[in-house]
């Protein structure tokens, strides 16, 4: 198995730094084969001039772009980022916005209203009577 290719690819598409104990227990390698493996992959990409590097520490390693690339960046920004957030991930935001205490709340006092036969709110929990035969309400 080819674990630079494997590493640089997690990496990549990973969305924040990854720790290292991920790294050596699916490949079953030692942190010490680990870091070498990373200083080999910046090798790599330095030697071919990609404009990206490995952040790395004792605990966890990281994709980023390398500084005269950052620099570069600041004046040009790619179509993709330009255009907002992807439809899956604006979905996304969507369902946690709509699963929020405000929205839900509101949610059921709507689906409350239209069940009911009489308008009326939920009230607070001191408004509801509760007695044996009677479910809260």
């Amino acid at each position: 198995m080819n674990y630079k290719k494997i590493i640089t690819s997690v990496l990549l598409v990973s969305d924040g730094p990854v720790e290292h104990a991920y790294f050596c227990d699916n490949f079953d390698i030692s942190e010490k084969e680990l870091l070498e493996l990373l200083a080999e992959i910046n090798d790599s990409l330095s030697e071919n001039d990609f404009g990206f590097k490995i952040k790395y520490n004792d605990l966890n390693s990281d994709f980023l772009t390398t500084d005269d690339v950052t620099k570069e960046l600041i004046d040009f920004k790619p179509p993709s980022i330009l255009r907002g957030l992807s439809t899956p991930a604006l979905e996304t935001l969507s369902i946690v916005a709509y699963e929020q205490i405000p929205v839900f709340l509101a949610y059921l006092s709507i689906a409350a209203a239209k069940t009911s036969p009489t308008p009326r709110s939920l009230g607070s929990a001191a408004d509801r009577k509760v007695s044996p035969s009677r479910q809260i309400s």
